[in-house]
């Protein structure tokens, strides 16, 4: 086994070395079936990273010193405040690399069961 699940293999299929093709389709065809909200799972941990990598962005730049950046950072950052932000982001995208990794571990373990 991979380190990280998601390297584990390129996509589901491969997952299933030495298994013929039409049966390995089957199998990843059935274990999606039976999970059921994997998908706005993964497409909601994808948003809130997409946001958090925006927000983190915004903080640096403010702190980097771009006035542009600063002036949007008043507006849009928690607490008005660039570090306490950057924090932030780096807490929530690590929470949602995290999540991403359970559920591509989750789908493997999945798999090696069926």
């Amino acid at each position: 086994r991979s380190a990280l699940p998601c390297a584990r293999a390129a996509s589901a299929t491969m997952a299933l070395e030495g298994v013929p093709p039409e049966l390995a389709k089957q199998v990843v065809e059935a274990e999606a079936r039976a999970a059921t909200g994997r998908t706005p799972r993964v497409a909601g941990t994808a948003v809130l990273g997409l946001l958090a990598a925006a927000s983190a962005a915004v903080a640096a730049g403010s702190l980097a010193g771009n006035e542009q950046a600063a002036a949007l950072a008043e507006d849009v950052l928690p607490f008005g405040s660039a570090p306490l932000s950057l924090l932030l982001d780096a807490g929530v995208g690590g929470a949602c690399l995290w999540a991403y990794a359970q559920e591509m571990q989750t789908r493997d373990e999945d798999l090696d069961r069926i």
